[in-house]
Parts: C-alpha cells; structure tokens; sequence
C-alpha cells in the first residue's frame, strides 16, 4: 500500500481494523400491504432489515413489534433480534372487528443508534370486509310532509363470529332515497358499536318514502320504507256552531274548527253512520278532538271546496278560561289554545230554497217558519240556539239531558224581535249542545223579514251578553 504524504510517496506495510456500525435505517423487506379475513393470519410474514448508514445489514439486534389501533391485530411475537442477514421477522393475525391495522417495528429502546433518535418502519395490512347481516332500527315511523322523522334511521353492521354476530366498526354506510324525501348525512360510518345513523325529512308528497341501506364493496342491501302522511291540522280557528262569531265558545255548546288538514282524502261532509241517533262518536273520519283531557263529540267533519272544518260539543264539564285543545287526525296532531267563556250565545240558522238565510224556527203546529209559513202575531215560536250557559239538572257531555227531565237553562236567556225585547216563555236543554227557546211574536210588531236576537244576563252585574242577529219572517 501507498501513503501520500507531504506530496511524498511512502511505500510500506500498514494495518486498520473495521468495526461495525450503529443502527441506521429498518428497511421493509416484504409483506407490506398484505390483506386478510377478520380473524386470519396474513399469508406472508411481516419482513424488515437492519441496516447502518451505509445500508450494510446488521445482525443482533433488538427490535421490538406493535399493532394499532387497539384490537385491530395480534402479532407472533413482541421482540425479536435481526439474525446474520439483519432480518427480523413476525405474522399477524387481523382482530376480528374489521378494523385496517398498522404495524410498527422499531429498533428497541435503550440500543444505541446512530442518530442517537428512534429507528422504525410501518407495515399497513387491510382487512376484507365480510358482512353477514344489516341490522336497521327507525325504520316503522311516520311523519307529515316536509317534515323530519323524529328519530334517526339506523343500521347496526354486524359480522358472524363463532355462530354469534359482532358489530363492525369504521365502515361507511350509503343511505339512497329512492323517492319521497333526503337524508343527512348520506354516507356515515359506523362507530364503535357498529352503527350508523341519518337524519330522514319526509318530501312534499304523502305516501312511501322509500331508502335503500348498503355497505359499499359488499353485497349487503336493505331496502327500508317509511311512511310520509298528510299534512297535520294547522290555521286552526274557532267558532260558535251557531252564528259562527270567532273565539265564541262555551261549555255544552256547539262549537265550529276550521282550518287546514282536517279532513285530508274527504269530499263533502262526512257525519255519524246513524244521523240523528245519540250519542255522538268520539272519533269521525279518523278525527278525535281533546279539550283538556276530556274528549268532544262529533257531530259532522267537513271538507267544501277545500273548506275543511269539524263541529264538536265543547265538553259541559270544562271550566271557563284558556284551555289546550288536541286535534288528531290520523296518525298527525296540533295542539293549540281555545277561549271558554261563561255563555257564548248563537243562534241556529239555515238557507231556505229561495237562498235567504233565516233562524232555524218552529211554530206552534210543529211546522218550520219559512218565507212560504211566516211567524203570527202573538205566536209562542221556538228558536234553537247554543251557548246560552249550563242547565239544571246538570247536563253531561254527549246527552240530550237527564231523562224524563227538562233541563232549564240557568241564566236569563233574553230573545229580541225588530230589536225590541219580547217575552222568553222558557229556555231547556233539548239535544246535544242544543237550546229552545219559546219566546211570543209581539202583536204589534209589523210584517216582513224582521231582526231576530238571542241575548244572555250573567254574572252579579246581570251583564247582557248577544249572540248574532238573524232574521225572523213575520206575518
């Protein structure tokens, strides 16, 4: 061997010694990226080397192995030292939740290196995803249109494992509206029970609502149906079932709701299978009305050229004051507030065939007062009314009264004719929600088409209370 020093050549025999470097580099050698059933050793050993900074492999040396997440694997061994070629080796058995596993190898702590900084390598291993079954909840529900379901819809995802089903987290979930609505999100994950939910909103039109579940790269499928109904009642208004004044309720009296969603499907009138007969159905139409908790009778729901209303007693056991009133129509509801007076005095009406709107009015012979059949002078007519207070005996929701009894209004019913007071022979109870009043046609009141009153004192002050005017044709 030559040495140059000093610009000199010098010829003569030397010696040098090579050590062994420090541990540089872990270089995976092969079973990277492997994929496997959950549950099954990878076919192929997980292989790295050893090497120095000048990529020479390293024998004896410690390393130590590990698996994330927590469950997604097992490993053959937690430590093993690279053999004469610098290799170290290890399996992996994937857990059986499905989960994609990360498996670090590392020089182990306390070896000395050559940046003196932790010495690893990953190796990534997948997890074919097997599904044996979808599991869907929230799928018998109901909602009105543009409305959203009240609970989620979800699937749990589960896999068989030794003849029992575990849940499989970590895997998206597609959920598809075939038709009648959406759903947020629309791809979730699973969580680490093995579920993923969405939030349904029904569309605008009533019917099916049809969702098909599935796992992508599987070819597990559920197909899932929800029910969109009607729109619920809405634009609730009360009336008087009489003269139809707004707001104008009282206990035992006829009461008129209007509003939309009522009578959803329905074409005219709809009343008790048995008309006249008592008493009166608690469901109609597939309508229920609940003043407080006590139920009201129905007497007619109704739907006229898109004028959708339901005539019910107000319940005779309710007090005066603000009250809740539950309205359900079909598997749909409202809850909304009505004002129970004391007295809420209306008089009965109809149309006759020439179209002129008058009091509903019998005369002394049984026969009703028509334009045709005119009141007499000094006649004793009957006039029917609602809402002119509480009659004794007490009187129950849903009766014509107490039998063989005639149940007397309390307070002082006052009728009018050509607005002038006339004498009230008597005020009863006579049907559901119903009142007469007898009163005489006074023998100087002229001819004609004359203004009919019904009017109420209550009260320690005898505070007069009107119902609405109609009309009364006199002869």
């Amino acid at each position: 061997r030559a040495i140059v020093a000093n610009g000199f050549n010098v010829w003569q025999p030397f010696h040098f010694e090579v050590t062994p470097g420090l541990p540089c580099m872990l270089r995976l050698i092969s079973g990277g990226n492997q994929s496997g059933n959950p549950g099954q050793m990878l076919p192929a050993a997980l292989v790295a080397r050893v090497e120095d900074c000048a990529g020479n492999p390293m024998a004896g040396v410690p390393v130590t192995w590990s698996v994330s997440p927590t469950g997604a694997g097992t490993l053959s061994a937690a430590s093993t030292t690279s053999d004469s070629n610098g290799r170290v080796s290890a399996r992996l058995t994937l857990g059986q939740g499905g989960v994609p596993a990360e498996v670090k190898v590392a020089v182990a702590e306390g070896t000395e290196t050559a940046n003196g900084a932790e010495i690893s390598a990953t190796f990534n291993a997948t997890v074919n995803l097997i599904i044996s079954e979808l599991e869907i909840f929230g799928d018998e529900q109901q909602a009105p249109v543009n409305t959203q379901f009240a609970n989620p819809l979800t699937v749990q995802v589960n896999r068989e494992v030794n003849g029992q089903m575990i849940p499989v987290p970590n895997v998206a979930v597609n959920f598809i509206v075939l038709q009648g609505g959406s759903v947020d999100p629309p791809s979730p994950s699973t969580d680490a029970q093995g579920r993923a939910s969405t939030t349904v909103t029904a569309g605008p039109d009533p019917g099916s609502l049809e969702i098909v579940v599935s796992v992508p790269g599987t070819d597990k499928m559920a197909r899932v149906t929800l029910t969109v109904l009607p729109p619920g009642p809405s634009n609730i208004t009360f009336e008087n079932g009489a003269g139809f004044q707004q707001n104008w309720l009282s206990p035992c009296g006829v009461a008129t709701i209007r509003g939309t969603g009522l009578a959803p499907g329905i074409q005219g009138a709809v009343v008790p299978d048995r008309f006249g007969v008592r008493p009166l159905p608690y469901r109609l139409a597939d309508v229920r009305v609940r003043f407080g908790e006590t139920l009201a009778p129905i007497f007619s729901v109704v739907n006229l050229d898109g004028q959708e209303s339901v005539s019910v007693q107000v319940p005779c056991e309710l007090t005066p004051g603000v009250v809740p009133v539950t309205i359900e129509v079909g598997e749909t509801s409202a809850q909304v507030e009505a004002e129970i007076r004391n007295v809420a005095p209306g008089i009965f009406e109809w149309f006759e065939p020439e179209g002129a709107l008058i009091a509903v009015l019998v005369r002394p012979d049984g026969s009703y007062v028509t334009q045709e059949n005119p009141a007499r002078l000094g006649e004793v007519i009957r006039m029917y009314v609602t809402g002119i207070g509480l009659a004794e005996p007490a009187v129950a929701t849903n009766s014509r009264g107490v039998p063989d009894t005639e149940s007397l209004a309390v307070e002082h019913a006052v009728a009018g004719v050509n607005n002038a007071g006339v004498a009230v022979i008597s005020a009863k109870y006579v049907d559901i929600g119903v009142y007469e009043v007898a009163f005489e046609v006074p023998a100087g009141a002229p001819a004609g088409n004359l203004p009919l009153q019904i009017a109420v004192y209550q009260g320690e002050d005898n505070e007069l209370v009107f119902g609405n005017t109609s009309v009364i044709p006199v002869q």
